[in-house]
């Protein structure tokens, strides 16, 4: 497990300042699924405190100052109640985090939670209208600055990604084709980046009628299909 001795070191100064108030902590994302990469991966941790008083939260700060101190991000801390009243209003997050967790110390707070697929549903839209949006809005402001249009895209990546995943989700979709999907997005965003010519590949057939036009891109798709089919067959051998 990444940074475990301080980890553990955290859970240990938790529980010495909550008591029976400490509850649970789960550690949950991409350090949770062996995803983990250190340049580009957070440590995320849910604690969960059975009551939030400011005398409990004053209690247990000194040991969040410590982890921050070791450059991780803050821990998400809620008490029980709070995370089974939250499934209405954060159902991506939470499924996320179900999907996706391994309990450090005490109760398995997550794995029990009925997260209403309605309301994932009814959640998402939103955060893709709202995404879309703010992306247009950036999109706007640099326009005319390629630069910035690669480093907007590049930010941007993660969210959507995410997004698109849960629209898959919420629609049935297995898991080896969400990743399927996401490796495709990124492998035709680096090709696109160093200025693969696709769609304009010897072999993409385009034709120009009076009235029409027909374009299939044979070449293209037998390119990424290939790149693809070799960059799953990896990542299945670096899983096993």
């Amino acid at each position: 497990m990444v940074a475990e001795k301080q980890i553990n070191e955290f859970i240990s100064r938790l529980r010495l300042a909550s008591g029976e108030n400490l509850e649970s902590v789960i550690l949950y994302g991409s350090a949770a699924d062996g995803e983990f990469h250190p340049d580009f991966s957070n440590i995320n941790l849910l604690c969960v405190l059975r009551e939030a008083s400011f005398s409990a939260l004053v209690a247990i700060a000194p040991a969040l100052e410590w982890w921050t101190k070791q450059k991780h991000h803050e821990p998400l801390v809620l008490t029980h109640e709070e995370l089974e009243t939250s499934i209405d209003v954060f159902s991506i997050e939470l499924l996320d985090m179900q999907q996706r967790h391994h309990v450090l110390f005490g109760a398995d707070v997550l794995s029990g939670l009925k997260i209403p697929m309605h309301l994932h549903r009814a959640q998402l839209e939103y955060e893709l209208r709202a995404k879309l949006i703010l992306l247009r809005e950036r999109l706007l402001l640099s326009a005319n600055d390629k630069k910035q249009l690669w480093d907007l895209m590049l930010r941007s990546l993660s969210t959507f990604t995410t997004l698109f995943r849960h629209g898959l989700i919420a629609l049935g979709a297995s898991s080896y084709f969400l990743s399927m999907l996401v490796v495709a997005g990124i492998v035709l965003m680096l090709l696109g980046r160093m200025n693969f010519p696709l769609g304009r590949l010897p072999g993409d057939f385009l034709y120009r009628g009076k009235n029409s036009t027909v374009y299939f891109p044979l070449a293209t798709s037998l390119v990424v299909s290939v790149v693809l089919s070799i960059v799953l067959y990896l990542v299945s051998r670096w899983r096993r």
